[in-house]
């Protein structure tokens, strides 16, 4: 969340501007992206333990692990932006 929700803010605009001179779209548009990194967080758990149910001896517990599901959701963060657009 802590990579994912800094990238959506910067892309959809939400700014400290924004929040001092509009406080209610501020809030509105953090919501919203609030929804869109929780959403795509909880799509590639379940991917990833859907993927773990079928092979077992598969571990998300490496570090490298932890880049490749950081760097695969900031791609997936990107594909969504471009569909939405």
């Amino acid at each position: 969340m802590d990579v994912i929700l800094p990238q959506l803010m910067k892309y959809y605009g939400v700014t400290e501007q924004l929040k001092a001179e509009n406080q209610i779209e501020w809030v509105r548009q953090m919501n919203a992206c609030v929804a869109q990194a929780e959403e795509t967080i909880k799509g590639e758990l379940i991917y990833a333990n859907e993927l773990k149910s079928q092979d077992p001896t598969i571990s998300y517990r490496k570090p490298s692990d932890r880049y490749f599901l950081v760097k695969s959701l900031s791609l997936l963060i990107q594909n969504s932006r471009r569909k939405t657009l």
